[in-house]
């Protein structure tokens, strides 16, 4: 069985524990205000195309749009339904080898100019084209999985392009509404022009609902409604005009900070908040959203490192992680034990999948029979916070002690999360095991952003250096598949042998918890790991 009713999950979740399914709105919205956002660490730079995280994500998919885009305002359903974005419709060769996208007419940027295929050839080649002058090697590093197998650009007419493809890609479109890093949503030529790659990132323009006005840095993000949004002229909900005139969003890497914030009236929304919060915030009249997403906090083996290039020891690791009380207790039932590197929200996800039970008397068995009987003391990065990873230390901690009663020696290194991904990116050094990450997708393809060979690092996702022949034949496979049923298959079959040769250990799926205050209104908890803030109103 691989399929699941995660809307229902969803809704009897919330049943369960008192926090809303839906936001639904008991009166008329109202036009008006300014909404505050207790982020959870500071926002990367803000070019679109290089910025890594879903938190900074969080913050340009206001101003950026896509060419397709995902519906965020419904939550029961199971994976959010792909809708025209920027291109009006789009088709498909039998083959899968050409994509026509119909752009939509009348569209402008933030700084005026006009939104035509020609826009779009552009920031294509900015993300693929090593000789097009607005070329980012960062930008291309964080969109190489979406371009891979792009071969030729064609403009037809102002307002249709064709992508020609050197072979089939069958995520190709679930990659193009994916979100953090790696995310393809379109900016401004003209203000490219202005500022360069070095610092368009300062000053951001898209043609989203929202346009930047400031930036402190430590401080605040300053966003203002963009009255010439072009979903404004369109009577479809789906792309409905902001309702609040600013959002503010203000980096608060301390979990109580934030929730201090909140109950001061000084913020309206909280991202990550501590889990032990919510109940006693939501009997003090806030509100908790709450609900499967595509997510799943893990650690990366390094692969290279003598100890554990014995799968008896990367075995043992897994054995020894009481995932589901780690879920129940510390995170009071805010995510669920992940078993697997697919997560809830993505079609391959088969929650019967559970390699590694708790089981402790079986981890020290394995660590007796292998090269490495007595392992030396092992080192665990991980980030104070950022990018959904709810409360990483705690988390860590319970890992750490899990792992040193069966046997282990670990110890704790911690970073700043922007810190963090600066080094991520280099791959696990020689001297240090394994590193923390927070990340998931919809599309099944993450299991390639992690586990083929080609995208080891430096510059790559494959940051523990993991490499299986077999693996790689199946990921191969699966990106030449056009057949839904047959590829989602294929995926999960890579997600049995990277489990089963325990190159990663997942720990939990979080369920992305968001304390919002009494005045706020219309927040819809899609299943996805950010949000859309359309919806929102405030009720003051």
């Amino acid at each position: 069985m691989r399929a699941r009713n995660i809307g229902m999950y969803a809704l009897l979740l919330a049943t369960a524990i008192g926090w809303p399914a839906t936001s639904p709105q008991a009166e008329e919205a109202k036009r008006g205000g300014t909404l505050v956002v207790a982020m959870d660490a500071e926002a990367d730079f803000l070019d679109n195309q290089a910025a890594g995280g879903w938190i900074t994500w969080r913050v340009n998919r206001n101003m950026f749009d896509t060419l397709l885009m995902e519906d965020l305002t419904v939550s029961d359903v199971d994976v959010p339904q792909i809708i025209p974005g920027l291109a009006e419709r789009w088709e498909v060769s039998e083959d899968g080898l050409e994509y026509t996208f119909f752009l939509r007419k009348g569209v402008k940027f933030h700084d005026g100019t006009e939104f035509t295929a020609e826009t779009v050839e552009w920031n294509i080649r900015r993300m693929w084209d090593e000789s097009a002058p607005q070329y980012s090697a960062k930008a291309a590093s964080c969109t190489g999985f979406s371009w891979q197998a792009l071969k030729e650009i064609e403009i037809v007419d102002t307002y249709t392009i064709k992508l020609i493809q050197e072979r089939p890609f069958g995520e190709f479109i679930g990659k193009l509404v994916d979100g953090g890093c790696g995310n393809t949503s379109l900016m401004s030529p003209a203000n490219w022009e202005k500022w360069g790659n070095d610092e368009v990132g300062e000053h951001p323009v898209g043609t989203g609902p929202f346009k930047f006005v400031e930036r402190v840095r430590g401080e605040k993000i300053v966003l203002e409604r963009f009255e010439d949004y072009w979903g404004n002229k369109l009577e479809d909900p789906r792309y409905k005009a902001p309702y609040v005139d600013r959002i503010i969003f203000r980096p608060m890497t301390d979990p109580a900070t934030r929730v201090a914030a909140l109950q001061a009236g000084e913020v309206d929304v909280v991202w990550s908040p501590p889990p032990d919060s919510l109940k006693p915030m939501k009997a003090a009249g806030f509100k908790v959203a709450s609900g499967p997403t595509p997510h799943i906090i893990y650690m990366t083996l390094n692969m290279r490192e003598k100890c554990l290039e014995d799968v008896n020891i990367r075995q043992a690791i897994n054995y020894a992680i009481d995932r589901a009380g780690m879920a129940k207790t510390l995170l009071q039932g805010a995510a669920r034990p992940a078993y697997g590197m697919i997560a809830p929200g993505s079609p391959s996800f088969d929650p019967e999948f559970v390699p590694y039970p708790y089981d402790p008397a079986k981890a020290k068995q394995l660590i007796a029979s292998s090269t490495c009987p007595e392992p030396p003391e092992m080192n665990l990065l991980v980030p104070t916070g950022g990018s959904g990873n709810m409360v990483p230390l705690p988390i860590a901690e319970w890992m750490q002690r899990n792992l040193n009663e069966a046997g282990f020696n670990v110890k704790l290194e911690t970073y700043e999360w922007q810190t963090y991904l600066s080094f991520w990116w280099k791959g696990i050094q020689e001297d240090q095991h394994a590193y923390w990450m927070s990340w998931g997708m919809t599309t099944p393809f993450w299991m390639e952003v992690f586990a083929h060979s080609k995208w080891q690092a430096p510059g790559g996702s494959n940051v523990g250096w993991y490499d299986s022949n077999q693996a790689d034949a199946l990921l191969d496979q699966a990106l030449l598949e056009m057949d839904d049923a047959k590829r989602h298959e294929l995926y999960a079959k890579v997600n049995e042998i990277v489990m089963s040769d325990a190159s990663q250990v997942p720990l939990v799926h979080s369920d992305t918890p968001v304390l919002l205050g009494p005045n706020v209104e219309g927040y819809v908890h899609a299943p996805q790991n950010w949000m859309d803030f359309r919806t929102v109103w405030l009720n003051n």
